[in-house]
Order: C-alpha cells, then structure tokens, then sequence
C-alpha cells in the first residue's frame, strides 16, 4: 500500500481495531487524526509516519514499533500509560531520557546507526526483555547488574 494517501474508512472498524501496522508510504498520509476513533488499539507499528504517534489513544497501546523515525527522546511517549513493549528499527532515538517514565517490559533497540548513551537501560529495572541488536558504534554495554527481571 505504498500508494496509500488516506486512511477514511477505518472509523468503520475502529471500535474493533486492536492492532495497527501502517507501513510506509509514497507520501505522508494527511489524516492521520483519524487514529484518535481507533479507542482499542493495543498493538502498533508504524513504518515513518511520525505524525501518528500524536493520534494514537494513549490509554490503550501496550506495544509500539517505531520504524525509520528519529525522535529525540522517549518523553514525549509518557503519554502511554499502558506501554510495555517499545521497540525502535532503523531510525533512533536520540537519548533515552524518559526510559524510566515508561514502565516499560521489554525494549528494543534494532539497526540504529547512532544509538544513543545507553546508560539510562541501566536504571529500568523493570525491564523483562532487552534487545541490542545491530547497534555498530556501540562500545560497551550499560551496567545491566540492577535488572534483575531480564530473562534470557
């Protein structure tokens, strides 16, 4: 659907919708707001879009997979009160302040060409699962000795 230029017609199914994959597009999808009808949604990928992540309902995502976007930090996420799984593909995050925001289980770091200081992963003991993945200018792991719920 990289031609894809409009999402109307997903009210018609919004009270249902629990899981969202938007892949990338030719060019931005203007009506984007439309996510805000979706009220179940708890699973979501998103391939750029970077204007989707305001429109999602907050109340409900417990996953989110950001695909070629940059943020800059994880606050603006905090929204996201039942987000438990965040997972970033070939885009990045600039820093992880706001990590500990997040009551996060499982994190995800795949493919990012300029990571970020990892240390603040140190701090989220809450953390289930930790994926470094792909991550070419990382040196050293952060201390992982306070995440005592990493399973294998």
């Amino acid at each position: 659907m990289f031609g894809l230029q409009s999402i109307e017609g997903i009210e018609a199914v919004a009270a249902s919708l629990r899981t969202l994959k938007l892949g990338g597009t030719r060019k931005p999808i203007k009506d984007l707001q439309r996510l805000t009808a979706c009220s179940h949604l708890e699973t979501v990928v998103l391939e750029r879009h970077t204007t989707a992540v305001k429109a999602l309902p907050a109340r409900t995502i417990r996953s989110l997979t950001l695909c070629y976007q940059v943020r800059s930090d994880l606050r603006s996420l905090s929204r996201f009160g039942q987000l438990r799984k965040l997972a970033f593909f070939h885009g990045g995050v600039q820093s992880l302040a706001g990590l500990l925001d997040l009551r996060l289980d499982s994190l995800e770091l795949d493919g990012l060409g300029t990571p970020p200081r990892l240390d603040e992963i140190s701090n989220a003991t809450a953390l289930r699962q930790l994926v470094l993945w792909r991550l070419p200018r990382v040196a050293q792991l952060p201390d992982l000795s306070k995440l005592k719920r990493l399973v294998s």
